[in-house]
């Protein structure tokens, strides 16, 4: 229930706010909807909301952006640099553009592989760590990487592949990818190790800008 929407109903003197749930028509009061929210200078962006199974209350936001999921998706050899993508994305976090995870979120007594393929599986952005160990890893390579490819070419997620050490990523399929060498280097040969994440992030700015280009217009 938009809270604009309310006011207007409010500023007409009409108390009786009319919506269909579930094909039946139903009425609520304006005024009781109303009552003790006092959001000036807020009325595009806020909607009265309604659990119709209490009758319960919410005030919640219109129009913000929703985070976009990202996927890590690395060898464990190579958890250094994962830690420091997850250094490099904190600001992204901090700020709700993205909901980062890899597989350092399972928690004890799931199903790790059940946890992996359902964040896999949806994920907006998936990011590649590329090492020799990556291409070596029958699970990074033949499994995560190729659900990645077959959602990357149904548009529906990113691929973002990051050189974190030397590797022939060239001569595999991998190949055909654009991917994210700082300065023209893996991650490990740039002396400034935190200058060529801010780098990546830079390049990852992109990636989330193309994003929202694909979103439809509500």
């Amino acid at each position: 229930m938009p809270y604009e929407e309310l006011i207007a109903y409010e500023s007409a003197g009409d108390d009786d706010y009319k919506v269909v749930i579930d094909r039946a028509p139903m009425k609520f009061s304006v005024a009781k909807l109303l009552d003790g929210v006092d959001l000036p200078g807020s009325r595009d962006h806020i909607a009265i909301m309604m659990d119709f199974r209490d009758g319960t209350r919410h005030v919640g936001h219109l129009g913000r952006t929703p985070k976009a999921s990202l996927f890590v998706s690395y060898s464990h050899k190579d958890e250094v640099f994962r830690d420091e993508l997850r250094g490099a994305l904190t600001p992204y976090e901090r700020t709700g553009t993205l909901k980062v995870w890899d597989d350092t979120c399972v928690m004890p007594g799931q199903n790790w592989e059940d946890e992996i393929l359902a964040k896999l599986t949806t994920a907006d952005i998936v990011i590649l760590l590329l090492s020799n160990d990556f291409i070596g890893s029958d699970y990074c390579f033949k499994q995560e990487m190729q659900i990645a490819r077959e959602r990357d070419k149904a548009g529906e997620c990113a691929i973002v592949p990051i050189v974190v050490r030397a590797c022939r990523y060239d001569r595999v399929e991998l190949g055909q990818l654009q991917a994210i060498l700082p300065n023209g280097k893996p991650i490990k040969q740039n002396k400034d190790r935190d200058a060529a994440w801010l780098d990546v992030t830079k390049q990852l700015d992109k990636v989330i800008a193309s994003l929202k280009q694909r979103e439809p217009v509500m």
